[in-house]
């Protein structure tokens, strides 16, 4: 019972260590990479003719652009962030499962369906 308790605050602390790399780190990255996409998309807009501007309404680009740069931002902060919980989620939960009833864990993971939404 010792170990199981002492393993459990091991992956406690690995929890913890890992939300401040997401929370800090990731979120700093994540203002790094929309101010560089900020940054070209301006560089861009400065391109443009200036009939493109007569013809497109300067509210509805700035709209566009803003929102659609935080959704982008979100996407490349969260998604892997994401992604690397669940798998990492969903291996511990197989091994826990492994260990207890190998046959049974084989089982129900060949029924398992992989799907990607």
């Amino acid at each position: 019972m010792f170990a199981i308790g002492g393993l459990m605050l091991v992956l406690v602390a690995i929890q913890n260590i890992g939300n401040y790399f997401v929370d800090y780190k990731g979120h700093e990255v994540g203002a790094r990479m929309e101010s560089d996409m900020r940054s070209e998309l301006f560089a861009h807009m400065q391109k443009l003719s200036l009939s493109f501007y007569d013809k497109e309404k300067t509210g509805r680009l700035m709209s566009r652009l803003t929102n659609d740069l935080l959704l982008l931002s979100e996407l490349y902060h969260h998604g892997p962030e994401d992604y690397t919980k669940y798998f990492v989620r969903f291996i511990g939960a197989f091994c826990i499962l492994f260990f207890i009833n190998a046959p049974l864990t084989l089982a129900v993971f060949c029924f398992y369906r992989f799907s990607v939404s």
